[in-house]
């Protein structure tokens, strides 16, 4: 993904071999979000590097955004994220996506923390993702950081400044910029749930019983959801019920343990 940079903008690769990268060094390193005197300054920044990001065409391997918004349909009820949020999210996303133009390689969290200040080159962004979008998208990242300061970038003056700088800085559409900020910011919760392994995540042995894979509070399928693709048995609604589907045959073999995808 670096490579597809050329350096511009991003950190250069000098050389690379499989599983290693050597990368340059950048000096003093300093982040923005440590360096940077104002939240003015810190947006000034990161537009400007956005803005000297030209990237080449995408590895074959390059996500899309359409594809990392599959992270919506994977969302089976959690306390901390409403569903009725998560829907109107969902339905922003998708229609960003299919309303796309001039989708290009970004660098997919371009923000705060991954942005880096060498004496020699100014600032610098590292960690690319290497996602396939529309620059629009580029923004919500910096959007919604530095994580460790809510107060601040979920204040409404905030928001309203930041996305007024990038609209006019980079040229973009000020909606667009914000409603990308919105879907993103659902979508990184649901991701962030997923890695502490907090969705639902009870299944079927797929002979009548049901293994608990630590799921918590949740909202459950419906029983033609659950039971779709199972061929007997019970199946579990996503949370703590059970659906009995069919009866099974004798000699039925049932799963021992939860499958690989569930981490929690």
């Amino acid at each position: 993904v670096l490579d597809a940079f050329g350096g511009r903008g991003v950190v250069r690769v000098l050389k690379h071999a499989e599983g290693a990268v050597l990368l340059e060094r950048l000096l003093p390193g300093t982040r923005v979000v440590d360096e940077a005197r104002s939240d003015e300054a810190a947006t000034a920044i990161i537009a400007d590097v956005i803005a000297r990001i030209a990237p080449g065409p995408p590895p074959r391997t390059s996500p899309t955004v359409e594809s990392w918004g599959r992270g919506f349909d994977r969302y089976r009820g959690h306390p901390a994220i409403p569903r009725t949020l998560v829907e109107r999210a969902a339905r922003t996303y998708a229609a960003l996506c299919h309303s796309q133009t001039s989708i290009r390689l970004l660098h997919g969290d371009l923000q705060h923390h991954n942005v880096l200040l060498d004496s020699q080159r100014g600032w610098v962004a590292i960690d690319p993702k290497g996602v396939v979008g529309e620059p629009a998208y580029e923004v919500g990242a910096a959007l919604r950081n530095p994580c460790e300061s809510p107060e601040l970038f979920a204040a409404p003056a905030t928001i309203e400044k930041r996305v007024d700088y990038f609209a006019s800085a980079l040229r973009l559409d000020a909606a667009r910029i914000l409603a990308w900020t919105f879907a993103q910011a659902v979508l990184a919760a649901i991701w962030e749930c997923e890695d502490e392994g907090v969705l639902c995540s009870s299944i079927s042995d797929g002979c009548g019983q049901v293994l608990e894979c630590d799921c918590p509070v949740c909202e459950p399928l419906s029983e033609s959801a659950a039971c779709a693709g199972v061929t007997c048995g019970t199946a579990s609604d996503g949370c703590s019920g059970v659906y009995l589907c069919s009866e099974c045959p004798d000699g039925c073999t049932p799963l021992s343990a939860c499958p690989a995808q569930f981490d929690c």
